[in-house]
């Protein structure tokens, strides 16, 4: 059997709380500690019970108090030797006893029928002696103890259930305690009350006195009362609400140490492991939570923070967290636009401050609307402080555009002063077509309605025109450098010329163009597999090889109506399904590809076919396997006939163009003056003619300007022209 020899002070209280079992004792014990928490004898120990307002000193060697309000004094001698505490109790009690002289000792615990339930013998020498007694089941039992010259017995109830039947040696030490007692009235105690405890050591005169412990008191505890503190523990919170100087911070004391903890507070540095010696801000003192603000801090700077909290110890420092301060935006400024050409400008800006973070980038961002920013039109320009500029491009004649400077760092995006600039009107207009027989149906009348227009524009028009071309035969005739489409040119005024076969790359050399349209053969249009990656691979080849600024344009074709040239007719409904295919694709065209507009031919076509008298015009009407007995605009089930089909998609070309350079008001086609006559078309070499013009009378004329300009604004969907 191990003995303890520490020497402890014991407070046994017995109060008159009346409980539902009976009277409950309570029982306190104490003990001093060193830091390196070895055992320390305490000399005596200071009981105060700040509650009610007295105090009590005990001396070495121990002493139990009793405290007994419904009797008087109680006589030392005749007190007990055995306490059992507490009682009742859930599976476990004390049972303390004082052996005056050697002895054997019987410990039995019987149930309410007599049953035994546990028991413990053993030989004792004289000194003060702890065990633990513990009781399953809920019950009432009779414990009785026996010595050579002492016999004890009383009940006990236990009110848990779990554990063992079981007694176990706990403690002894040699010391016999010495027993006295006070009178109720002038100790009271109840449970609750605010109770302090402070042990003191006599070190050769010198007296060195215990933390203070104080606390409300409610049951049994071992008491340990610290001589030479721990340092504290305290933590560290996550820093929040963190802005370019300032930021929040705090922690929690969670262990005093045994002594008070007389500061605490948060300590910072731009180097790890920060202490008091540096930036720090103190917040109180005791256990608990804490915060405050820090201050003065740097723009975008990185710090580490620690919480500390002071005793008689020392100082203890918690678990180190970092945090970096944000940025203030930068600061830019716009210059004034410069070089304004009808499709490009010069601008730029000035970063005068950095905001105390890298500017990562810089730049100039535009639009026809005010406030610009990047997620329209911009061009980067670089990173850092300092002036810069660019060039805007793909500009439209006429527009006025917003301009601002903009700056990105760690805290966001700034924008500069917004300036403003409109680009001149636009005085020449070439165009390059890339394609097949229908860029020739759709571009021949464009000049005779330009002309009528009466707009200070002149246009230059060139078809390069090879038939039934694909996409993937421009990509393979460029790449091979092959002289297989014929020109056709059309130079402001008199007719159209053909200048004979050429490549592509002469015709860009030799031609300074403004405007590149594109196309996909008809009877691939509805298909997107056969737009890319063709597609992006031809803009990339035209790109690298000029020199000079473009923009490139889609041309959706119609939905022709036959399978192939006077072959049978296609269903209405699969007329209408391959238009909404080819519709989707030009969508594509637009999201994924260099193109910037759509001339919607395709769908003023479709538009002017939603009137019976004008579906029915073209020579494909008399085809002997077209069963439909409608021409559909078209002379041979595939290419529109002349006059008013090719008069529609002229007029599609005509206001989707001036669009990108002069804004051009879309009424402006409606009237008798942009009507194309027989006689000019006569007079004017037209390239790749269909048949005799066809439907070019006032009334049908104005049904073709109505569909071009509904297909203009609405370019991706068919409006039913007879409402």
């Amino acid at each position: 059997m191990k003995i303890t020899r520490e020497i402890l002070f014991v407070l046994l209280a017995f109060c008159a709380t009346k409980l539902l079992f009976g009277q409950e004792s309570l029982a306190l014990t104490f003990s001093g500690q060193r830091g390196d928490e070895s055992y320390q004898r305490m000399d005596y120990l200071t009981i105060r019970n700040t509650t009610r307002d007295w105090q009590e000193v005990l001396y070495y060697p121990d002493t139990t108090f009793i405290i007994d309000p419904l009797t008087s004094i109680k006589n030392v001698h005749d007190y007990d030797l055995v306490v059992v505490t507490p009682n009742p109790f859930r599976c476990e009690c004390r049972i303390n006893m004082e052996v005056p002289l050697s002895s054997h000792l019987d410990i039995s615990a019987f149930d309410n029928t007599g049953g035994l339930c546990t028991r413990y013998e053993s030989m004792l020498a004289s000194g003060s002696y702890s065990f633990s007694l513990q009781l399953k089941k809920p019950n009432l039992y009779l414990l009785l103890i026996s010595m050579d010259y002492y016999k004890y017995a009383t009940k006990v109830i236990n009110i848990g259930s779990y554990g063992h039947n079981r007694i176990d040696f706990i403690s002894y030490n040699n010391d016999i305690r010495r027993f006295f007692s006070w009178d109720p009235e002038d100790h009271p105690f109840e449970y609750g009350d605010v109770m302090e405890y402070v042990g003191y050591v006599n070190n050769n005169g010198i007296v060195e006195e215990s933390n203070h412990k104080e606390q409300p008191q409610y049951g049994d505890e071992d008491i340990i009362l610290q001589f030479d503190a721990l340092l504290p523990e305290v933590t560290t919170a996550i820093v929040s609400e963190i802005t370019q100087t300032t930021a929040i911070s705090g922690g929690e004391v969670t262990y005093d140490g045994g002594a008070s903890v007389t500061e605490r507070g948060i300590c910072w540095n731009t180097y790890q492991e920060p202490t008091i010696d540096g930036f720090h801000l103190s917040c109180g003192e005791g256990t608990g939570d804490f915060s405050a603000q820090l201050t003065e801090l740097n723009v975008n700077t990185t710090y580490y923070v620690r919480s500390y909290a002071v005793n008689s110890a020392g100082i203890a420092y918690g678990n180190e967290v970092s945090f970096t301060t944000t940025a203030f935006l930068p600061t830019v400024n716009t210059i004034n636009v410069t070089d304004i050409t009808q499709t490009t400008a010069i601008s730029g800006g000035e970063v005068t401050y950095d905001g105390g973070a890298s500017v990562t980038d810089r730049g100039i961002c535009w639009n026809t609307n005010q406030e610009p920013t990047i997620d329209g039109m911009h061009v980067s320009c670089g990173e850092g402080i300092g002036s810069f500029s660019a060039q805007l491009t793909k500009l439209s004649a006429s527009t006025t555009y917003y301009v601002r400077s903009y700056a990105v760092n760690s805290a966001g995006i700034a924008y500069g002063n917004e300036v403003s600039f409109t680009t001149p009107p636009m005085t020449d207009i070439k165009i390059l077509s890339i394609g097949n027989s229908y860029s020739l149906d759709a571009l021949s009348y464009v000049p005779f309605i330009l002309e009528n227009l009466n707009i200070d524009v002149n246009i230059q028009i060139g078809i390069l025109y090879m038939g039934g071309a694909t996409l993937n035969d421009h990509v393979n005739n460029f790449q091979n450098q092959a002289p297989n489409y014929y020109f056709f040119y059309y130079d402001g005024g008199g007719a159209w010329q053909n200048l004979g076969q050429r490549t592509i790359q002469s015709i860009l050399y030799n031609y300074d163009w403004d405007i590149i349209m594109l196309q996909q053969v008809s009877h691939l249009a509805a298909s997107w597999s056969t737009y890319q990656p063709t597609l992006n691979t031809l803009t990339s080849l035209l790109v690298d090889f000029i020199d000079y600024p473009v923009k490139f344009g889609w041309y959706m074709v119609q939905s022709r109506p036959a399978r192939s040239p006077n072959g049978p007719n296609h269903p209405d409904e699969t007329i209408v399904s391959n238009y909404t295919s080819i519709a989707t694709n030009a969508q594509r065209v637009l999201n994924e590809t260099v193109c910037e507009f759509v001339v919607p031919v395709g769908t003023a076509i479709q538009n002017a076919r939603t009137v019976l008298d004008i579906k029915a015009l073209g020579d494909y009407a008399n085809v002997g396997e077209n069963s439909s007995g409608l021409g559909y605009l078209n002379y041979d089930g595939v290419h529109l006939q002349e006059g008013l089909p090719c008069q529609v998609a002229a007029y599609s070309f005509v206001l989707s163009i001036l669009e990108q350079y002069g804004g051009l008001d879309a009424y402006s086609i409606i009237g008798e003056s942009t009507r194309v006559t027989p006689e000019w078309i006569e007079g004017k070499g037209i390239p790749g003619a269909n048949g005799v013009p066809v439907g070019s009378d006032d009334t049908n004329s104005l049904i073709g300007q109505r569909s071009a300009m509904e297909a203009f604004h609405k370019p991706f969907e068919i409006t039913d022209m007879n409402k």
